[in-house]
């Protein structure tokens, strides 16, 4: 291998920049060293163009070319890498809120949901007590009309009763009184008493009861009866009407329960469809969400080492074209080996 060096005293003695050979072997080297082919390219060019322009010039602008090119890359690079490092994290902060959000906003329809259950099932129960509400309000009316007619028959049976009682009573006293002007007519006939005495006591037992006494004893009776009747009238229907008047304010309560939830249920259904459209859209901002961040980590985590790799090799490029570039301008000394 022949080793080349120019030393910094025999440069200041000639006074001038770096040889045309000498920088194109420069070239050559740092393409090798560094297996750049964009080096080793140019290293061509710089040696064809020696040959037809020794001053150089186009080989100081075609380094100036590729230093612009490589300076803007290695910019992009790491305005690249700005860019991952703060949009990554954010990208995924933003992915998780939607998340939490469409798990939250699902959580809504769920809740929704039950609640309208809950309403239906209520709804469904209320319906059977009504049902059930109307039957024995029919039953108790049919009940109450039949204690109506039972003491209907009863004050009848009273008055039948109070009727023949008053029609025996007048008989008994009526033949009573027969019997003691017949005795007072004869009472100048002591013999004939026992006799009248004998009509008196069989017309005392017309009739039934046989007695005077026994007769007044069973109106005062068929009277209680009757007055215990009326009475227990009086109490059945009072019963049954407070019976009416509750079953009555039941119904209309458990009716107005059941509009007050058909309207809640009506309210729930538009938030629900409200809230379906919020999932959604959810949905399609975190599908969206999560693709961009796909497309980042694809972008940012999977070239992560080659960017640096390559930001590497770009640095020692850029060092080496502008090593180049003062060689040519007199302001570097080079020292390579081939």
């Amino acid at each position: 291998m022949l080793r080349v060096a120019l030393t910094a005293a025999a440069v200041a003695a000639a006074g001038h920049a770096a040889r045309p050979r000498d920088v194109v072997a420069y070239l050559q080297q740092a393409a090798a060293r560094l297996e750049d082919p964009a080096l080793e390219a140019l290293a061509q060019e710089a040696a064809g163009a020696v040959r037809y322009n020794p001053e150089m010039d186009k080989v100081k602008d075609m380094l100036r070319g590729m230093l612009d090119r490589a300076m803007d890359s290695q910019t992009r690079d790491v305005t690249q890498d700005s860019f991952c490092k703060k949009e990554l994290p954010k990208a995924q902060q933003t992915a998780q809120k939607r998340q939490r959000r469409l798990e939250k906003t699902q959580a809504d329809v769920d809740m929704i949901a039950a609640k309208i259950e809950k309403n239906k099932l209520r709804i469904t129960d209320l319906s059977t007590e009504l049902s059930e509400l109307a039957k024995a309000a029919k039953d108790q009316y049919a009940a109450r009309q039949a204690e109506k007619a039972k003491f209907e028959e009863e004050s009848k049976r009273y008055d039948d009763a109070e009727y023949k009682l008053d029609q025996a009573m007048q008989v008994v006293r009526r033949n009573n009184n027969v019997l003691l002007q017949k005795r007072a007519h004869v009472h100048r006939q002591p013999e004939h008493w026992p006799a009248v005495d004998q009509a008196l006591q069989d017309a005392k037992s017309l009739g039934t009861p046989k007695t005077i006494p026994a007769l007044e004893d069973a109106q005062a009776k068929n009277f209680q009866n009757r007055v215990k009747a009326k009475s227990a009238e009086a109490d059945a229907e009072f019963k049954f009407e407070k019976l009416q008047k509750d079953q009555k304010e039941a119904k209309e309560a458990k009716e107005k329960e059941i509009k007050e939830l058909e309207r809640d249920n009506t309210s729930l259904k538009t938030k629900m469809f409200e809230t379906k459209t919020d999932v959604s859209s959810v949905q399609a901002q975190l599908a969206a969400g999560q693709e961009y961040l796909e497309q980042l980590k694809k972008k940012c985590v999977t070239e992560t080492s080659s960017a640096k790799e390559r930001n590497q090799r770009r640095e020692q490029q850029i060092e080496s074209l502008k090593e180049a570039h003062r060689m040519l301008s007199g302001e570097e000394i080079p020292v390579f080996s081939g």
